[in-house]
């Protein structure tokens, strides 16, 4: 919004593509945001908004210290719970940082993969099924991996007592056989409220999406439904109605951008992707957090 304000844009654009072209990026996937992207969402920008919305943004700290403020003095709240109140709060931004030098490293590991490729002639779509101890092998030695078992299954890896351990195949799969198995009550789901800006019931129509690629499926109105979001959501997220996810908790992507959005949202469902269809009709109870 600030460059979308600036006279002379040409430099301020590219600074910002150095600093921001990861956006886009995901856990499964990266993709470099170009200037012209940038350029074109600049352009779409309308002058006028952009300085209201910069205003509020600037007040917004200032607002969130008040109500927090406001809160402890309505129910009394201790030394101690103030404490762990602001503890909670660094643990927020400590995870978005943590979500972006993610996304900046996998930019990093593509390029890696993408090399390796032309080095071994290795498929880059198989390297993507390697461990990064066998891309290095690979380079040295020329090993190649058998990934039938990792493609066929499950592959899974286990960190403690000072040893990493991939498992993959049967023996992955009979560690997670319990859990897809498992019954699922497809009449509600109950989840945590956290995000409730006018407390009772949203009706609408359920959009899953199973990865950012899909949030083109997303349209205005609509409850976004999906596992989990991160910052490449951030475009269905700002259509939605509402927000549902298997997983999260007070302090998730959700539940953050939810409550700055000022829309409700309801996380930790466990099996919303798999208990709703897309398309259907749903309501949620934001007093009780249940979704039907």
């Amino acid at each position: 919004m600030k460059i979308a304000m600036m006279k002379d844009k040409a430099e301020a654009v590219k600074e910002h593509q150095r600093k921001y072209f990861w956006m886009e990026n995901s856990y499964g996937s990266t993709k470099v945001v170009k200037i012209s992207n940038f350029l074109r969402r600049i352009g779409e920008i309308n002058v006028s908004d952009a300085k209201i919305r910069a205003r509020e943004i600037s007040l917004y700290s200032g607002k969130m210290r008040a109500r927090s403020k406001s809160c402890i003095e309505k129910y009394c709240l201790n030394e101690e719970i103030v404490s762990i109140s602001g503890i909670l709060r660094e643990f927020v931004s400590w995870q978005d940082e943590r979500k972006k030098f993610i996304f900046m490293s996998n930019h990093a590991i593509t390029r890696i993969l993408e090399n390796a490729s032309l080095c071994t002639s290795v498929p880059f779509d198989e390297l993507l099924f390697y461990t990064m101890p066998e891309v290095i092998e690979l380079l040295k030695a020329g090993k190649r991996i058998n990934l039938h078992n990792r493609k066929e299954a499950f592959c899974m890896y286990y960190h403690g007592h000072g040893r990493l351990e991939y498992i993959s195949g049967k023996k992955a799969f009979s560690v997670i056989a319990p859990l897809i198995s498992s019954r699922i009550d497809k009449s509600e789901l109950r989840g945590m409220v956290v995000s409730r800006p006018d407390a009772g019931i949203v009706s609408g129509k359920a959009r899953i999406l199973s990865s950012p690629n899909e949030i083109a499926r997303m349209k205005e109105g609509e409850i976004l439904v999906t596992a989990m979001t991160s910052p490449d959501f951030i475009n269905a997220m700002r259509k939605a109605k509402a927000i549902v996810t298997d997983e999260g908790g007070m302090t998730s992507h959700a539940a953050i951008i939810s409550r700055e959005l000022g829309i409700p949202c309801i996380v930790g469902t466990k099996h919303a992707t798999k208990s709703l269809k897309d398309g259907q009709s749903i309501t949620l109870d934001t007093k009780k957090g249940t979704v039907k």
